[in-house]
């Protein structure tokens, strides 16, 4: 027996490339794109005249530094942000510059970083933290409001009105929380700000009017937690996400003079996943859900945003329709479609003659139609807790296939949600179900849902997975005799913990730059750089030794008792090469076959196309020796 073997096998180079293009960002006066795109180990900034009469302008960067956030503060000017990533599955980590472009591509302006001296001649910037754009001015050419962070023991929280041509900065005011998330009104005025302490316990404060002095958000606004997303043009009634006690987040109109609210949208399983607003300065007009079977729901369904958005979800149908952009007279929108099968494709809509036109796909060699259908499943876990999954079948042969399990990292706020992902979609093109189980501890459905895998990494998430597991082979579409587990962080964990806590169950295990022991999580990795960090880490873990012991992979590699690959970054700050080299010694101790790919220049996810091409094509051979054609 095996897996399928399919005649239009598509290549692992297809999956393995980084998108062509990234974010796009509409002008205000719809006419001109700012695109993001990556380039090897960089990301560039693309501007295209719309109208076709001028060529495409390219802002070339640096290694490793990757442009973000590409934002138009006037017709003329855009505004970006810096990163850099420590791999290809590691968020960008903002490097807390800012710099402002010309629509031609040139004048680049340093607006905020840190600009070191050379000789006797001193730098002109001397910002040590995070800036970031919280809003254009309007009727004024080109000025903004912006956010700053300090990177100094009391991280300030400061908001300045800067010019994006000239560069020239006014401090407007200091936040009273340390590394605020602050939401202004529409006269620029900071009315809300939140934080987190150093135990991850949220602060709130807020103004109550305009000319108001910051104090504490009351109970009656926000039992815990609270977003603010856009306020109304009264300046008072806010749209904010807000949960009373660790649930699911609800959408609420706030009234912040009085200190009410009242709520207009949420479900008790999931948190929203994202708002859609009506147009370039407009109101939500519905919320998106997809922690689990993916749902949209308008919160007016005859408005008029609700109807053009229904429209175009039937026309690209098996599809998300999302808004990315609009023009400054909401004639013109950018159009994002997305799906199981597509990776995302960017559309322009003309509103004035309801014409959609195409405009690029990220990834321009994935073809949908080869794509496979990712279905949303639900079960009961063994102790009754209901589980959301999803789960991936080949476009071509019978049931039960063959199946690898794919834990998603994190493991607390991160979730699989539906939509394209390139891992799922080459192993079931080579024709292995994929199952990927949102268990205790993942995000999208609340802060007690998260709470509740705290300290049970080794347990009662790996009973989750093998859970799901046992569902799908129930209902026929898995062979569970014929079942492998891979996943990267914290997936790469599990994938080695989940043979040790359920033996028997998987015939082989890929880890992929995953940290396999849990004491080591206290000493080693970047999360250690701040107090918050390592806090974080005991919440997650706890600090008991024996305890952190009985749940590390590396300390049970008897246990584990199938073939592993294991596969690492040797730059990784997230995942250190110390957990793989562990994990190893502790597999060739027990003399269970091992075989270990650590990649130099490499971090937190291969970034490389030739890595991620070898990576898949070992993928491939591995599975096929043990649940494959080649399985016995």
């Amino acid at each position: 027996y095996g897996a399928t073997t399919f005649a239009a096998e598509i290549p692992a180079k297809v999956f393995a490339q980084l998108p062509q293009y990234g974010t796009m960002a509409l002008s205000p006066n719809g006419k001109l794109l700012a695109i993001t795109t990556p380039v090897d180990n960089r990301t560039d900034l693309m501007i295209v005249d719309l109208s076709g009469k001028a060529e495409p302008k390219r802002v070339r960067y640096m290694p490793n530094e990757h442009v973000v956030s590409p934002f138009w503060v006037d017709d003329e000017r855009l505004v970006v942000s810096k990163a850099e990533k420590l791999g290809s599955l590691a968020q960008p980590r903002g490097r807390g510059e800012l710099y402002s472009v010309d629509a031609n591509g040139e004048n680049q302006e340093l607006l905020f970083g840190y600009v070191p001296d050379n000789g006797a001649v001193r730098g002109r910037r001397k910002d040590r933290g995070s800036a970031f754009v919280l809003d254009r001015i309007p009727g004024s050419k080109g000025e903004m409001l912006v956010y700053f962070s300090g990177r100094s023991a009391d991280r300030e929280s400061l908001i300045y009105r800067v010019n994006a041509h000239t560069g020239e900065r006014t401090l407007i005011e200091k936040i009273p929380l340390r590394g605020a998330s602050v939401a202004i009104d529409r006269n620029q005025r900071a009315r809300f700000a939140s934080s987190r302490d150093d135990d991850a316990e949220p602060v709130l404060r807020y103004r109550p009017t305009a000319e108001s002095e910051w104090t504490p958000l009351p109970k009656s606004i926000a039992g815990r937690t609270m977003g603010v997303l856009e306020f109304e043009k009264d300046n008072n009634t806010a749209w904010a996400e807000i949960s009373d006690a660790g649930e699911p987040a609800a959408l609420y109109r706030v009234d912040f003079a009085k200190g009410t609210r009242e709520k207009v949208h949420g479900r008790d399983d999931q948190d929203i996943s994202r708002v859609l607003y009506s147009g370039f300065d407009g109101v939500p007009f519905g919320v998106i859900f997809d922690a689990g079977k993916p749902g949209i729901q308008y919160l007016d369904p005859n408005s008029d945003w609700a109807k053009l958005h229904a429209g175009l979800m039937k026309n690209f149908a098996g599809n998300l329709v999302t808004f990315a952009g609009f023009s400054r007279d909401d004639s013109t929108v950018l159009v994002v479609v997305s799906g199981d099968r597509n990776p995302g494709t960017y559309y322009l809509l003309d509103r004035t003659t309801n014409k959609v036109s195409l405009l690029q796909s990220r990834f321009l060699d994935i073809d949908p139609q080869q794509m496979a259908a990712m279905t949303p499943i639900s079960f009961a876990a063994s102790d009754g807790v209901q589980l959301n999954a999803f789960l991936t079948l080949p476009r071509e042969g019978s049931k039960p296939f063959p199946v690898v399990v794919l834990p998603h990292g994190g493991p607390h706020g991160p979730y699989d949600a539906w939509g394209f992902n390139p891992d799922v979609q080459f192993l079931a093109n080579r024709g292995y179900a994929v199952l990927q189980v949102n268990f205790r501890g993942s995000g999208g459905r609340g802060e007690n849902f998260e709470k509740s895998g705290y300290r049970k990494w080794g347990t009662r998430i790996m009973d989750d997975i093998v859970d799901g597991l046992k569902f799908s082979a129930a209902q026929g579409f898995v062979d569970a005799d014929r079942a492998c587990i891979y996943g990267a962080s914290f997936g790469g964990y599990a994938s080695l913990m989940a043979p040790v806590r359920s033996p028997g169950t998987f015939k082989c295990a890929i880890g992929y730059l995953g940290v396999y022991d849990l004491n080591m999580l206290h000493s080693e990795g970047d999360t250690n750089d701040t107090r918050q960090g390592r806090n974080v880490v005991t919440q997650f873990v706890g600090e008991d030794a024996a305890e952190l012991d009985a749940n590390s992979p590396a300390k049970h590699g008897a246990k584990v008792g199938i073939p592993v690959l294991l596969v690492a970054g040797k730059e990784d700050v997230r995942a250190p090469m110390a957990h793989t080299n562990a994990m190893a010694d502790a597999l060739k101790k027990a003399g269970t076959p091992v075989e270990v790919i650590a990649k130099g220049g490499e971090a937190h996810g291969f970034y490389k196309e030739e890595n991620r091409i070898e990576l898949y094509e070992k993928m491939d051979a591995f599975f096929d020796r043990y649940i494959g054609a080649k399985a016995k």
